[in-house]
């Protein structure tokens, strides 16, 4: 025993002479020293780990190495061996190791997915595939659809959409120690929905390794196309609105003063050209018509400043107003409490085409208008008193109108019919589902 042994342990070598070995290791590495023991006689060599008990009753970490102790006859009599004190190693491994638990706990309670990655060289030193050494519950489950871990997946086998671009930025990562982040990746780069998009952000972890987190964010990526949508829209509502104004104040009025002024000319004027002026002011009625009918259509609904039954109450009276036709209307049911306003906007256009083509091709004096909101279902009702539809082909009647109605219509999963009346006349129906997100919510207090 060298007198090492009273640095590390306490005891004087003396002390220790003659006392056998089990006593003084722990009772948790006997186990692993008779192992040793028998590798050390039987071999050139044996290493292992034991605490051994100091004077003091605490027990020290130590390496130990032993081989076999021969005679001079070369037989095998004993063990011979050295120790050295790792209390620092264990202690500094201990810690790695709860700082590595703590790591592990923070990423797999992430709920964004994570995946560490390590580089695959060729024999030139070039980057040809990234391999997962570890993976979250969010990865796995993003990934494959289970709990169970994608540890030595593959990233260019994981699916085509990612080999053309993940390895290759990736590796620039990697050789710029500098982090990488993509947003509004479409899912289908990464072998997803198409609708969906992400945000994917690529971290250097050491020389070799690089770590993916991804997030999907197709909410934001909606809700900002949506805001440009609306940008958009507000910037054609006001284009619109003026168009309408410069024909309804510049436009509409000269025309109707010329006719006016014809009209009056017409009178002092021999036939024929009498006659024909008479024409001139026919076509510029029917023009001023056509006018009125273009300003209704432009107008477009603020459902920001007005709700939705006091819209369709304006958009009779603008019937009434621009395209001299007797129009009343109706609300059954509780339009006001619709929150979709896509579904309203849609609704209000429809009511608009809907008395725009009894105008222009019904021959009518009077509509009704009908709005009934039911648990379910949206519908609007438009009767005229006109010549009806052509039993024959009703289609080439209405022409576009008919069209773009029954679109719209089947655009939100709803229907669009076109029928006679037993009273003469027509009725239009434009009726559409009330989903989850659109549903009445019932009558406010």
């Amino acid at each position: 025993m060298s007198p090492s042994v009273t640095t590390f342990l306490g005891w004087a070598p003396s002390e220790l002479v003659g006392t056998a070995t089990t006593q003084l290791i722990h009772p948790d590495d006997l186990t692993a020293l008779f192992e040793g023991r028998s590798q050390a006689l039987t071999s050139d060599a044996a290493t292992l780990e034991l605490r051994i008990r100091s004077r003091s009753g605490r027990f020290r970490h130590f390496r130990c190495f032993g081989g076999p102790l021969t005679n001079a006859g070369g037989e095998v009599v004993g063990t011979i061996g050295g120790w050295r004190c790792i209390d620092e190693e264990v202690e500094g491994r201990e810690a790695l190791a709860r700082t590595a638990a703590r790591l592990r706990h923070l990423l797999d309670s992430m709920s964004d997915p994570y995946v560490a990655l390590e580089a695959v060289y060729d024999p030139n030193g070039t980057v040809t595939e990234f391999v997962a050494t570890h993976s979250n519950p969010a990865a796995n489950q993003f990934v494959a659809g289970s709990a169970s871990g994608i540890t030595d997946a593959k990233a260019r086998e994981g699916n085509a959409a990612m080999r053309n671009w993940f390895v290759p930025v990736a590796t620039e990562v990697l050789k710029s120690g500098t982090s990488r982040s993509i947003r509004g990746l479409s899912g289908a780069e990464i072998g997803r929905d198409p609708e969906h998009f992400f945000d994917v952000t690529i971290d250097p972890i050491d020389d070799t390794s690089v770590g993916v987190r991804w997030s999907d964010t197709s909410a934001f990526v909606r809700e900002a196309a949506e805001a440009e949508q609306r940008a958009h829209d507000r910037v054609l509502e006001l284009e619109r609105d003026r168009i309408a104004s410069d024909l309804h104040d510049g436009v509409i009025q000269k025309v109707l003063s010329t006719g006016m002024t014809l009209s009056a000319l017409a009178f002092d004027l021999p036939e024929p050209l009498r006659a024909r002026v008479i024409r001139i002011v026919d076509d510029q009625a029917e023009l001023s018509r056509q006018l009125r009918g273009t300003i209704f259509s432009l107008a477009r609904p603020d459902l920001d400043l007005h709700s939705p039954s006091r819209l369709v109450d304006r958009t009779a009276r603008e019937a009434t107003m621009h395209l001299e036709i007797d129009v009343s209307s109706s609300v059954d049911g509780p339009l006001d409490d619709i929150a979709d306003k896509r579904l309203l906007q849609h609704m209000l256009f429809a009511l608009r085409e809907m008395i725009l083509n009894v105008v222009r091709h019904a021959q009518a004096n009077s509509v009704k208008i009908g709005v009934v909101v039911s648990d379910d279902r949206l519908t609007v009702i438009v009767d005229d008193d006109g010549v009806g539809p052509d039993s024959t082909n009703p289609h080439d009647r209405l022409g576009h109108g008919l069209t773009n109605l029954d679109q719209r219509a089947r655009q939100l999963g709803g229907s669009f019919h076109l029928s006679a009346l037993s009273r003469g006349g027509s009725r239009a129906e434009w009726s559409v589902p009330l989903h989850e997100g659109s549903a009445a919510a019932p009558p406010s207090a």
